[in-house]
């Protein structure tokens, strides 16, 4: 059963969490790959999802034991508390740069005493109950920025806040870096460093994508623990185009096999190919 503690005593168990990023509104894909991971990043910021999608997606995953991390669009205690009404686990929020929205966020996202949360969502009570002293959700803040970074401390040490996101593609746009810049370049590897230490000063998650092997050994050498591994998307698209690839081959090989037959059938037949 799902629990708010799921993430987390995955990472104190495991060491680690590999997550799925689920950018298109279809819980079958959820139903498709839950088994492979140990979270899911249900994107409500630049996935194509819905209010509706983001409840169902949530209610997918849950029913299936998978913690569902609801990445909202903004900072609003409207699109903070709707989110986690539908019984995510947690919220991921981006563009967090100082202690201050920080605070706003964990207000928006926690029961009282530590926030001022609206109560009454109807499929978080069904979940989690009652106790409001006992529903604390992962509350994850994305450091996306030069000045998010020069604040990360501070950040990591408001009470509430569960984790630190290294936001890599907005951090390049932010530093005027090309977006295939790799982190080993020494500004990116410099962030990375320097938010993981925050997170791992606070006894915070440290978070971050990591689309290859490389990626993911610089991250882990930098001690983060919560990784989101692979996408709805990406594996789409890859899988697409390999498949693709393959029955392409596949179709040049049999034409090569049907002329050599064909020319074979000619010469036996005492015809001559030009």
């Amino acid at each position: 059963m799902i629990t708010l503690n799921t993430l987390p005593n995955c990472i104190k168990e495991q060491g680690i969490a590999f997550g799925y990023h689920l950018m298109y509104p279809a819980p079958g894909i959820i139903e498709a790959v839950y088994k492979d991971w140990d979270w899911l990043w249900i994107d409500g910021q630049h996935g194509q999802h819905t209010e509706a999608s983001l409840l169902e997606c949530t209610r997918t995953a849950t029913a299936l034991g998978l913690p569902a991390i609801i990445r909202v669009a903004g900072h609003s205690p409207e699109v903070i508390g709707k989110a986690l009404d539908t019984g995510a686990c947690g919220i991921m929020v981006p563009f967090v740069e100082s202690a201050e929205e920080a605070q706003a966020i964990v207000r928006a996202a926690q029961f009282p005493p530590l926030g001022r949360r609206s109560f009454g969502g109807r499929r978080a009570i069904d979940i989690f109950g009652r106790n409001t002293e006992d529903i604390r959700p992962l509350v994850i803040v994305q450091i996306e920025t030069k000045e998010g970074v020069e604040n990360a401390e501070a950040i990591a040490a408001v009470p509430g806040v569960g984790g630190l996101f290294f936001g890599g593609d907005d951090m390049r746009l932010s530093l005027g870096l090309p977006l295939d810049t790799p982190l080993s370049h020494p500004i990116l590897t410099e962030m990375v460093h320097r938010i993981s230490g925050a997170a791992q000063a606070h006894s915070k998650l440290a978070g971050a994508v990591a689309p290859n092997a490389i990626c993911l050994e610089q991250l882990l050498l930098a001690g983060y623990t919560l990784i989101a591994a692979a996408s709805d998307v990406r594996s789409i698209k890859l899988g697409s185009t390999a498949t693709a690839k393959d029955y392409r081959r596949y179709y040049s090989q049999y034409q090569e096999k049907t002329a050599v037959k064909k020319q074979m059938q000619h010469h036996k037949e005492g015809i001559t190919v030009c």
